[in-house]
């Protein structure tokens, strides 16, 4: 601390703000596992310049664990967001834009890949976050048909839209090589591969491009 709170930070472990009696950090305050209702207006004082938590949450009021409202830095804590902007930072989100990503619908005893997109709407904090299954077999592998973020093990996520899709050149020797010809794979860590060549880009083998390990 500076001055006793006076002026500008003179010293690294500090943070300023340029209002009168700005320099003591109020967040919002509120117990997610209490009940009660969640109120912007009920706020604690902090005591120092530090920041703000609050739990992150998917569709809707739908929360990803069970971070409580207050003051503090969310540390190694997952499913926590935490900001230091303003006081009383740590508001509520609210629905972003709707977004699209690949469709899987679990058909069969596995996991189809659609040719539609689903669209994605009501997202909190996951704007045009995707998801898709690592293997196809398992049925709880995909959240929400490719929607935002994963919430099983066997799945992996992205942060575009429609990303939820490994896309491979697909080529079979025949006519003329185009690497703007691919073809979608069926789940999200599928290999590419393609065959090797030779002198003068002769074809060794009968490996063809397309999705897959080599082997296989």
């Amino acid at each position: 601390v500076s001055n006793a709170g006076c002026g500008p930070c003179t010293a690294d472990n500090c943070n300023d703000c340029t209002g009168a009696n700005c320099n003591e950090r109020t967040c919002i305050k509120f117990d997610v596992d209490g009940g009660g209702t969640y109120d912007a207006t009920n706020t604690e004082k902090c005591g120092n310049m530090g920041k703000c938590k609050r739990p992150v949450y998917t569709v809707g009021d739908t929360m990803l664990g069970s971070v409580d409202y207050g003051c503090g830095a969310c540390g190694e804590t997952e499913n926590c967001h935490d900001c230091d902007d303003d006081n009383n930072c740590n508001t509520k989100p609210t629905a972003g834009a709707d977004f699209q990503c690949k469709q899987y619908l679990w058909e069969n005893g596995a996991y189809a890949l659609k040719t539609d997109s689903v669209t994605c709407s009501g997202y909190y904090d996951f704007i045009n976050n995707c998801n898709g299954p690592i293997e196809a077999s398992e049925e709880d592998d995909v959240s929400n048909a490719g929607c935002g973020p994963c919430t099983a093990d066997n799945c992996k996520d992205c942060t575009e839209a429609n990303c939820n899709v490994r896309m491979c050149i697909s080529y079979d020797g025949e006519g003329v090589y185009n690497a703007a010809n691919t073809v979608n794979c069926p789940t999200m860590d599928s290999m590419c591969m393609r065959p090797s060549y030779g002198k003068d880009l002769t074809k060794v083998g009968s490996v063809n491009h397309g999705c897959g390990a080599c082997g296989e």
